[in-house]
């Protein structure tokens, strides 16, 4: 730790970026409305800031505008390099200091270290939770940049496998209902971002899959009694019904529709789509549409897919129309769809029952 100045660069670069990235930080401490995680002393940064001037403490200084747009750029020109890369904690130390500064150097920040966490070979816990834990932050605070929110969501979504592998498949922490809503408002805002929509359902698909695990090795399915008998509740928890409030299931159909041969977004959007509609009727009728079977057959017959985007899809329809009589008469008169089913079947394999992307990661 003694090598490494304030930022967890080496003492040679303080002239430079260590200077640059301190006016950042000087900057962002009175950013108003700003919502930081607290920072871990076990973690990669470097405390040694603290321990001068003290947590929360007022900067010594309060850089002008000019000389903050100075060393954003000095920042920027050092994440864009490619004969010199920074590493991933010098790319962590930048996306820290400007969230509340600077949305182009939290993007650059974010990007190279979704990069970074798909090539890790052995992840390290500490880097990977606080990476996630600030792209959340950024996320928070960059909800109208389609970068910040593309990367963003790449690094929650690549921290959150290699966190289940490091924790034994163990869930992992619960997110609150308005970030989920903020990740939500991202997949709407920005429909015509393939990588945003392929990175948003990923991660959803991975949250609803923690939390349906959960449930089956807690409380099994509850039977509940009405007036005419018992009948099996339907399942599904918070995050389900927090997702279908959001629209979650729109979002889904209508990013499957525009980018149909995206063969990741495609089985994610549809793993999410049989969470939602085991917990909602709604979502559930929403499928069984004649509109949604325009989709069914659409997605079917693009032979463009891999093996895997269409077995993740016929799970979603065979549980639709499982017990379901109503599921069964609008599959069977839906125009086109038998046909395109039974061509789809004839492509498949049995050995092709495989698991959803965001579990096949695992």
């Amino acid at each position: 730790d003694d090598e490494l100045d304030d930022h967890g660069l080496a003492d040679h670069a303080e002239g430079s970026l260590g200077a640059a990235l301190s006016t950042l930080h000087d900057a962002q401490a009175v950013a108003p409305g700003l919502e930081l995680p607290q920072e871990s002393p076990s973690g990669i940064l470097r405390q040694r800031r603290q321990r001068r001037r003290g947590p929360g403490s007022a900067p010594a200084f309060q850089p002008t505008q000019g000389i903050v747009e100075e060393a954003a750029q000095q920042v920027a020109a050092a994440l864009r390099s490619t004969s010199a890369p920074v590493s991933s904690e010098v790319a962590f130390e930048c996306l820290r200091a400007s969230i509340g500064v600077s949305e182009l150097i939290v993007s650059l920040s974010l990007r190279l270290l979704a990069a970074r966490l798909a090539q890790l070979p052995v992840p390290k816990k500490d880097f990977v939770e606080e990476v996630s834990g600030w792209a959340l932050a950024a996320l928070r605070r960059h909800t109208d940049s389609v970068d910040a929110c593309t990367f963003g969501l790449e690094c929650l979504a690549s921290s959150r496998r290699l966190l289940r592998r490091l924790h034994g498949g163990k869930v992992g922490k619960a997110m609150s209902s308005r970030d989920v809503g903020i990740l939500a408002s991202a997949l709407r805002d920005f429909p015509g971002c393939q990588a945003l929509q392929r990175h948003g359902f990923a991660f959803f698909a991975q949250l609803l899959a923690e939390e349906s695990k959960a449930s089956k090795e807690g409380e099994q399915t509850r039977l509940q009694s009405i007036d005419d008998g018992e009948v099996l509740a339907l399942r599904g928890g918070g995050l389900a019904r927090v997702l279908t409030r959001q629209g979650a299931a729109d979002l889904a159909m209508a990013a499957a529709a525009r980018h149909p041969t995206d063969s990741n977004l495609v089985g994610n959007a549809c793993a999410v789509l049989q969470d939602l509609a085991s917990s909602s009727r709604e979502v559930k009728l929403l499928l069984l549409a004649p509109e949604a079977f325009t989709l069914w057959v659409l997605l079917l017959s693009k032979g463009t897919l891999d093996r895997l985007a269409p077995v993740v899809l016929l799970r979603l329809l065979s549980s639709l129309v499982t017990d379901d009589e109503d599921g069964k008469a609008a599959a069977g008169s839906a125009q086109g769809f038998i046909e395109a089913l039974h061509q789809r079947l004839l492509f498949l394999q049995p050995a092709d029952g495989a698991l959803p992307p965001a579990a096949r990661a695992e």
